[in-house]
């Protein structure tokens, strides 16, 4: 009741002062226009050399009808009744001079037809623009009508999240809606699956110089930009950083983490704030007040609250000196009251007499009051960072509302006053969406969340990532935990660690009426319980090592307007999945940067575990699985088990991640890079990598002071080679010299190493900048320290292998089985439950949680140990540690080993036929009774080869072999094993079968067989064909004798030995149990609060390390 009590007063209070304020601005209007001042030398047009006027060999002008080539794709159409055409910028579009693209012109019949190489424009001369008269057609097969509406448009973004938790961003449907009285300026995306999309610019306002022109443009003005890109999205993403503007690299700082809280912080309570990031080991690079800041005498204000910060200074130059940036909270509509500090030079500036203690009225359109505000009051402040929490109205203070807005105009003023200034530096906002041309003023603010559920929280990947369809790519959202919901948290934290920027904000709900109720949400992560916090400090911290590869995608966005966020189809536009991946209701998927995807949970766990099912899709090409360590190929979609502190996140093979060596964890994301790891990824055998730099606060990379070093990589039999270059450019502060490792993902431990030609020694425990190699067993990985290192030279790194890996995919999953029977005898230790733990025995589940030290402890003085104690020997040892359990294996993540032969099985139990074509698949499904021999796979020097695939549906249990790709029908995914080769359906003839695919409907089950025994099996059992000759096999062995070929005697010698070399028969013998006093134990957990079994939760842990 008293925080509902204290959230009206406010409302009321707000109410009050908006009129207040509005009879003011009556009273003074005159007054604040006369006092306009002439436009400033300087603006962010010319600074990012922006030009409106097109190159006019890029023009056709027909009558009343312009047009304007801007790109082979994108082409500008006008109609204007008085032929009075426009070469000014307009708030969204302010850069036409763009490089000339060849095109031809032609008249015929009255139809004026404009071709590119990928676009034609038809247009009927002397008409105004109509359905009729002017149409384009692309060379991607899209087709387009003036007006047409655009069905499949793939949307924008929208002005914010405020009392919204999901809404929809299709502007035809949200026209009407209003939040605090302004629309929600919803702007198209500029790509669409037709083909085409259309941005209308032609209500739009104009810029003149860095100021505004409040005056609407002529009604009877056409002004539209076709974008014909078809599905390169990419391309259309280029095209719009190129007209509507660039998006600036914000303080290098921002990309680090934020934190706000609506909290009455003194000077103290900041540097506790501060020292509580410290001691929970968590990343700080930005700090902002909330509205609590300042004075009390209105909803905003522009002067210090010195009651809780009696020396301001101090405040700020504590937040300089722990490497902080800070900033604070803005609510302008209120205007500047006489109660002000600097009310005088306020008054003074518009001509009101200051002894009348009237209110200066916000009038964001007076350049006056504008720069006055900005020059003499908010720059003495001290702050770096202004949030514009701009919710009071759009056409306040005299503006037209709608695109024209207060939003938009206070993003623009305080994105560029240092331009105007002539200064140096960086400036930094957070604001929200204004409509197009808001990508120029970094950073987005998506508004207050509207509630803390898992609804709200699995909404905002999908708003995050769409923003990218309008250059949005800035954009951050409230990240705050629901008390109830720790999960909800971790997974909210999870996800902010993966968007462009990392922004924690508690609007108030974390104090108040809710207190001594349990019900207050956590701002402060330290008060979470051990395992929450843990999980939010790994992602976090994985954030801030990411820092050099998430600078080098936000200047990648800079260069060509390609967002770090953003959805899968901008890179896989032609996948049906791309589009399906990334919804408003979970789907979570997206691309981050151009050598990463992830797909962060939005769902909770339904396990005692705290496991949860996942479903990933994988696009085409070779991705390293980072959670599972596996190496995988698409298009396919994986369904794993995730870990709380797990984020699903792919790697493109091959690919080189810079990253921060250990980073601090306090100012870590503006500093100078002086300590970088080269990550190289494996499942390629060559690949690179860059690392874009510069001074991180300047304008100077817009003249090119920058500097971009390159790595690159390649395999040769068992030795790596890595070579770093020099930084390639130059800016103040590039550090001369920097410690550099390489770190070999997923291989096994090192014979030797150089750097730079000279051997290196082996050092378990290396000191700082020390040269020497070393080998992590919690990760799989070998690394090569090459200590201090000139940013002039090129340096080059050999790492030899201490032998060939026979079986890479296993000791690439040294990181999933270390993690997960660490945590799996964690939870067992909790409870005093672990096997044997007190007692003697075979201690397995002991074992496995120390193999990874025992790795790491040998991998230099016995290498060869090392590699015996990895891979399928580690399997065995998790395999009989959830014996130990008293559970059983699972599914197993062996590797592939493609067999020449085609075997047929059988489940009598769940009536269900088996084709193997990889020891994989014999050794996994171990309860399959081997049936006959039913064909020969395609060889490796076949021509005309295609893959076999296995689908499973848990509901039916029913595998179903087939060549295609993607699952045949819904409840089917594929399964973890591959299965073989065999050939496609053009390579028939002599010597080879058809494949046919049967099915029984009374047991649900299909059948794919290729051979005379399969066919009497489908007939004797009444199976109907449902699917003829989907690929062929060799009807016998290619280059045997008969008497060479094998028996089914021999194929089941062969099935044994299989099963029996992984170990994945049913164990036999005795297995010793957990002794008397552990079960005792788990019993007196569940009393004293345990809701489960800590040993079966052990064993769901430990039985996930597959997925």
């Amino acid at each position: 009741q008293f925080l509902y009590f204290i959230v009206v007063w406010r409302q009321f209070f707000r109410a009050a002062l908006l009129f207040t304020m509005r009879l003011a601005a009556a009273a003074a209007c005159a007054l604040l226009l006369a006092a306009a001042v002439a436009a400033s030398p300087a603006s962010d047009l010319s600074a990012f050399g922006y030009d409106p006027k097109a190159n006019p060999s890029a023009v056709v002008t027909s009558g009343n009808a312009r047009f304007t080539v801007l790109s082979n794709y994108l082409v500008r159409m006008e109609y204007s009744s008085s032929a009075s055409f426009e070469d000014g910028p307009t708030l969204a579009v302010v850069n036409r001079n763009t490089p000339v693209v060849q095109f031809t012109q032609s008249t015929s019949n009255g139809v004026l037809t404009i071709t590119t190489p990928a676009v034609t424009v038809n247009y009927h001369t002397g008409q105004e623009f109509n359905a009729n008269s002017l149409t384009a057609t692309t060379t991607a097969g899209g087709n387009w009508y003036f007006g047409q509406y655009d069905d499949k448009n793939l949307f924008g973004t929208i002005k914010s999240l405020d009392l919204l938790c999901n809404p929809t961003l299709n502007c035809s449907q949200n026209s009407d809606m209003r939040i605090h009285k302004e629309s929600l300026h919803c702007t198209w995306g500029v790509v669409s699956q037709n083909g085409w999309a259309v941005y209308d610019d032609s209500n739009n306002y104009l810029m003149n110089g860095d100021w505004f022109d409040n005056s609407a443009r002529s009604s009877s003005t056409t002004d539209i930009y076709f974008f014909g890109h078809g599905k390169n999205f990419k391309a259309a993403a280029q095209d719009l950083n190129r007209i509507a503007g660039k998006q600036p690299l914000t303080h290098k700082s921002l990309y680090g983490s934020w934190y706000t809280r609506w909290f009455d912080f003194t000077n103290d309570d900041i540097q506790g704030i501060v020292d509580n990031y410290k001691k929970a080991g968590l990343p700080l690079d930005t700090l902002i007040l909330d509205m609590n800041w300042h004075t009390k005498d209105s909803w905003t204000g522009y002067s210090w609250d010195k009651e809780l910060y009696p020396v301001p200074s101090d405040t700020v130059a504590f937040a300089h000196n722990q490497g902080l940036r800070i900033g604070a909270n803005l609510h302008d509509a209120v205007g500047f009251g006489p109660w002000e500090d600097q009310y005088s030079t306020m008054a003074n500036a518009v001509g009101i007499d200051p002894s009348s203690k009237q209110t200066v009225p916000f009038m964001p359109l007076n350049k006056t009051y504008m720069h006055t505000m900005e020059d003499s009051v908010l720059k003495a402040l001290g702050f770096d960072v202004w949030w514009i929490d701009w919710q009071q109205g759009g056409n306040v203070g005299g503006t037209e509302g709608q695109q024209m807005n207060p939003t938009f105009i206070t993003d623009h003023v305080r994105s560029t006053d240092s331009i105007r200034r002539g200064e140096n530096k960086r400036d930094q906002i957070l604001a929200r969406w204004g409509g197009m041309g808001t990508q120029r003023y970094p950073v987005g603010f998506s508004g207050d969340v509207s509630q803390l559920s898992w609804q709200c929280m699995a909404y905002q990947p999908y708003f995050s990532a769409t923003a990218a369809n309008v250059g949005y790519g800035h954009i951050s959202n409230d990240l705050v935990g629901p008390a109830g919901d720790h999960e909800l948290h971790v997974r909210w934290m999870q996800f902010g660690s993966y968007s462009p920027i990392l922004r924690i904000h508690d609007r108030g709900m974390s104090s108040g009426g809710c207190w001594g109720s349990d019900s207050c949400a956590i701002v402060n992560m330290w008060f979470l319980p051990f395992k929450y916090l843990d999980a939010i400090r790994s992602a976090m911290l994985e954030r801030s090592a990411l820092q050099p590869y998430i600078y080098n995608a936000q200047r990648l966005a800079y260069d060509t307007g390609l967002t770090m966020v953003r959805p899968m189809y901008y890179d896989f536009s032609a996948e049906p999945e791309a589009y399906t991946v990334l919804t408003p209701n979970g789907g979570g998927q997206y691309m981050f940067g151009d050598d990463m995807f992830v797909d962060v949970i939005t769902k909770a766990s339904t396990e005692s575990s705290g496991l949860v099912q996942w479903g990933t899709w994988i696009p085409p090409g070779t991705w390293y699985d980072d959670v599972f360590g596996e190496v995988v190929t698409g298009p396919q979609t994986l369904n794993r088990q995730y870990m709380l502190n797990d984020v699903p996140r792919f790697i493109r093979a091959g690919a080189v991640i810079p990253r921060v060596a250990n980073p601090t964890e306090i100012g870590v994301a503006g500093g100078a890079y002086t300590e970088v790891d080269w990550s190289v990824y494996p499942g390629a055998t060559s690949g690179a990598g860059r690392m874009y730099e510069d001074d991180g606060a300047s304008l100077d990379y817009i003249s090119g002071k920058y500097a971009v070093t390159y790595a690159a990589w390649s395999l040769s039999g068992t030795t790596y080679t890595i070579t770093i270059k020099a930084a390639n450019g130059s800016f103040t502060g590039l550090p001369a010299n920097r410690q550099l490792r390489v770190i070999l993902v997923g291989v096994p431990p090192l014979s030797s190493a150089t750097v730079g030609g000279v051997p290196v020694n082996y050092v378990r425990f290396p000191a700082a900048g020390q040269a020497s190699y070393t080998y992590d067993g919690r990760t799989g990985s070998a690394i090569v320290a090459l200590g201090s290192q000139s940013t002039a030279s090129d340096v080059t790194v050999t790492a030899d292998l201490v032998q060939a890996d026979t079986n890479p995919s296993m000791t690439r999953r040294m990181k999933v089985f270390a993690k997960r029977a660490a945590e799996g005898k964690r939870v067992t230790d909790d409870y005093q439950a672990t096997p044997f733990e007190t007692v003697a025995g075979p201690g397995n589940v002991k074992q496995a949680g120390a193999r990874a030290g025992y790795i790491s402890a040998v991998a230099g003085t016995s290498p060869s140990t090392a590699v015996g104690l990895m891979g399928l020997n580690y399997w065995n040892l998790i395999t009989e540690a959830i014996a130990e359990y008293g559970g059983s294996p699972g599914p197993t993540p062996l590797p592939t080993v493609q067999m020449q032969y085609l075997l047929q099985f059988f489940d009598h139990q769940r009536g269900d036929m088996l084709l193997c074509a990889t020891e994989e698949c014999v050794a996994t499904n171990g309860n399959y009774q081997l049936m006959w021999i039913d064909g020969w796979q395609a060889q490796s020097g076949d021509a005309g080869k295609t893959a076999l695939y296995d689908y499973y549906d848990s509901d039916y249990a029913d595998n179903w072999a087939t060549t295609q790709s993607t699952s045949p029908q819904s409840g089917y995914t594929a399964a973890f094993f591959s299965d073989g080769a065999v050939f496609d359906t053009s390579n028939g003839g002599a010597g080879k079968n058809c494949i046919d695919v049967y099915y029984l409907a009374a047991t649900q089950d299909h059948l794919t067989t290729s051979c005379p025994e399969g066919a009497q099996w489908a007939t004797d059992n009444g199976y109907t064909k449902v699917s003829s000759c989907i690929g062929y096999t060799y009807a016998s062995q290619p280059g045997a004798t008969s008497a060479e070929r094998p028996s089914l005697a021999s194929a089941q010698a062969h099935v044994d030995e299989i099963r029996k070399k992984f170990r994945l028969a049913k164990q036999g013998g005795a297995i010793a149990k957990p002794p008397k006093k552990a079960k005792k134990i788990i019993k007196k957990g569940k009393v004293m609060g345990s809701n489960d079994d800590p040993t079966a939760i052990a064993t769901q842990i430990f039985q996930s390390m597959t997925g």
